[in-house]
This record gives structure tokens, C-alpha cells and sequence, in this order.
């Protein structure tokens, strides 16, 4: 949420970290030479081992921990912005993040952990080319704008299969479900295939035909800020509004963003998920499904930055009357249930 964002990463991570004589054994291949098969050990953290990003976090952590009193502040934000041998930071205060590049370079140096690749929407901070790639989003750090990438190339004339709706489907990569109002309908689509019971490589039939050419013939990439609050200086407080609602079509659950600041008051998306109804379902069923949703998407300790402590989740009590009188006795419960969690998960984090 905040305005500033810088990003780096740790140069050939793993094989920076050396594994015991003892150890060895433990991570041996096999490789052929003129037909024979010659025993190898690694002598270096391989990458993709089951427990290499363990390994390579706890060497991490143990240098962190023998961090002079003086870096108390960086050393705390690499514990809570590090994700294996990636590091970030947010602020809204340039010289902060200025100082953060500077001694979370040392710390990592001093470790044998050359840091490369700064990226940042702040030009003096950044190394890297425009635009770069975050969350497997392109990033256009002049606009601090992140673009999801749709194949929006005609499927008018080509035959429609299951195996072609999933593969559209499955190409577009949307973890924040910005476009989910407009994936609704294609997973409608393939629902409707399936129901079908027609083979993988079979043509649906021209009703679902005539709807998934519509429906590919209206995509777009959609670019969006990355931050809500890119042009605030100072947050006050934020207001976390969780929804939920369902239909005989999907349930869902999304997450709003209210920012109170000096100027006035702003507010976005954050985040959002849906998934397709499931055929027989009553609608209080459904609606239980859509407030279990927005249970598990846990506002508070997955999409705020730690940096933010005015923090506050909501949940319309209109809503939760409406849906009330919705729901029968059997059902209620779940109900108050997912409220409850939704309730002590707020007052915990």
C-alpha cells in the first residue's frame, strides 16, 4: 500500500551455501560417462532440493542474527520482507529505503551474499531496465503500474475443445484475482463443456462455440496501480471491507481497501476470489461457501504491509442480516462460525 517499493536479489543464492563432508551423501546423483554411471555429491546447495530453501533461509537468519545493534531496523525488515533469496521494501519515505539498500547490502556482503539486481519505482534506487517483472506481473516502474498478460489472440475458426477452453483459462495468471468478474464466464464456459460429456479432443457444441469466441474476442491485458496509495505521503488508518456474496453462476469473496489520509479518503481493490457453483446447490449453501472464502483470504496478515498498525477489518452487518434471513437454521451456524474467525483473526494480527 505504501507509495515506494524496492526489490532485489541475492546473486546464485543457493551454491553460496556449502554442505558438510558429512552431509554430502545425503544429496548424491548419478551421471553417465562413455555408458558408465559415475557417482557425483553436491558440495553446494543444489537448487530444487526439498530441503534447499530451508537450508538456505536458516544461513540467512543466522547471519541476521549476528547483526550489530546498530542495524536493528534493516535487520528486522529482511526477517519479515524476505521470501527465500528475494527482499523487498516499502515506505513511503524515499531516504528510508535509500538507507535500507545501503546496509541490507552490507549485512548480505558481510555473509558472502552479493545482492544484484535493485529494482524500484524510485528512479536514484534503480539498476534494472524498465519495465522489469513482479509476481510474474510486468511492472512499469515509471507508472508503478503491473499489467496482466491475456493471450487475446482469436479463437474465431479454430476448433473449440475442452482441452483448448482450459488452456486459455490456465494461461492467464491473475493471483490477485483483479480480473476475476471477467474469468467467471470463461470457467462458466468450461463448466458447460464438461457437462457435455464429450471427449478432451472433441468440438463443444455451437451454443458454447458461439459463446467462447464472444467471450475470447473481448479479452484484454488489464493494467492496474500497483499500489492504491502510490500518491499519498502519509496513511492514517485503513479499513479493511471483506464481501461476500454468491449466485447460482459462482461464489466469491473480495477484499476493499479504504485509506484514510491528510487529503481525504481513497479506496481500491486488494484482493478477490471466486470459484463456480457447484450444480444443486441451495443458495444458503452457496453463500456459506462465499463467506468461508473470505475467511480463509485472511486480510490482515496476507495483504497488509507490517509497516501499517492503524488497521481495521470490517464487515457490513447489513450484509450479515441480509444474509440471515437468507440462510435456514441448519446452516446458520457455519455462518456465525466463519464470522468468528474472521472476528479473531482481526483482533490477533
Amino acid at each position: 500500500m505504501s507509495p515506494h517499493l524496492v526489490l532485489a536479489d541475492i546473486q546464485k543464492a543457493f551454491l553460496r551455501v556449502g554442505l558438510k563432508e558429512e552431509d554430502r551423501d545425503a544429496f548424491r546423483f548419478l551421471f553417465n560417462i562413455n555408458n558408465h554411471e559415475q557417482h557425483f555429491r553436491f558440495a553446494r546447495i543444489p537448487f530444487g532440493a526439498e530441503a534447499s530453501p530451508f537450508m538456505l533461509g536458516a544461513t540467512i537468519n543466522y547471519h541476521l542474527d549476528h547483526q550489530p545493534d546498530t542495524l536493528e531496523t534493516t535487520v528486522q525488515a529482511l526477517r519479515q520482507n524476505t521470501y527465500v533469496d528475494n527482499l523487498m521494501k516499502i515506505s513511503d519515505d524515499i531516504e528510508e529505503l535509500s538507507k535500507f539498500k545501503e546496509e541490507a547490502t552490507h549485512i548480505f556482503e558481510s555473509a558472502q551474499f552479493p545482492i544484484h539486481k535493485w529494482e524500484s519505482n524510485v528512479l536514484e534506487l534503480d539498476t534494472e531496465p524498465n519495465p522489469s517483472k513482479i509476481l510474474g506481473h510486468i511492472w512499469d516502474k515509471r507508472e508503478d503500474s503491473l499489467e496482466i498478460k491475456v493471450d487475446a489472440s482469436s479463437t474465431e475458426g479454430s476448433p473449440v475443445t475442452k482441452r483448448t477452453i482450459l488452456r486459455k483459462l490456465s494461461g492467464v495468471y491473475d493471483p490477485l484475482g483483479i480480473m476475476f468478474p471477467t474469468m467467471v464466464e470463461g470457467k462458466r464456459i468450461y463448466r458447460e463443456a464438461y457437462d457435455e460429456k464429450v471427449g478432451w479432443n472433441a468440438e463443444v457444441s455451437d451454443v458454447l462455440k458461439k459463446d467462447w469466441v464472444r467471450w475470447t474476442s473481448q479479452l484484454r491485458n488489464v493494467r492496474v496501480p500497483r499500489s492504491i496509495a502510490r500518491d499519498i505521503r502519509k496513511i492514517n488508518k485503513v479499513h479493511l471491507h471483506v464481501f461476500a456474496d454468491a449466485s447460482n453462476v459462482a461464489c466469491s469473496a473480495a477484499t476493499i481497501a479504504v485509506i484514510e489520509h491528510s487529503s481525504g479518503v481513497i479506496k481500491g481493490l486488494l484482493t478477490s476470489k471466486s470459484r463456480i457453483s457447484k450444480r444443486n446447490t441451495t443458495m444458503a449453501r452457496l453463500e456459506s461457501v462465499s463467506e468461508h472464502m473470505a475467511t480463509n483470504m485472511r486480510p490482515l496478515t496476507l495483504i497488509c504491509p507490517l509497516e501499517i498498525k492503524a488497521v481495521e477489518a470490517v464487515q457490513p452487518e447489513q450484509r450479515q442480516k441480509e444474509t440471515q434471513q437468507l440462510r435456514p437454521r441448519s446452516t446458520r451456524k457455519a455462518a456465525e462460525t466463519a464470522r468468528e474467525r474472521i472476528r479473531l483473526t482481526a483482533d490477533a494480527d
